[in-house]
């Protein structure tokens, strides 16, 4: 098991002893976080199918 220390004026933060990695236990920012990263990726994915939806109207009309 990883032995952990506190960071000092950081409530939310603690040090790995072992690796010396300072680790962000702050839940409900790595929710809000994965939440945010996920509606982003959910935007860019239909924005991505609008462009090709676009590319093919664009392609039928100029093929008329």
């Amino acid at each position: 098991m990883m032995k952990k220390a506190k960071v000092e004026d950081h409530s939310n933060l603690e040090r790995d002893l072992h690796t010396q990695a300072i680790i962000n236990t702050d839940m409900v920012a790595y929710e809000k976080y994965i939440n945010e990263k996920n509606t982003r990726l959910r935007y860019e994915s239909e924005l991505r199918e609008l462009r090709s939806e676009i590319e093919v109207l664009k392609s039928l009309l100029l093929n008329k």
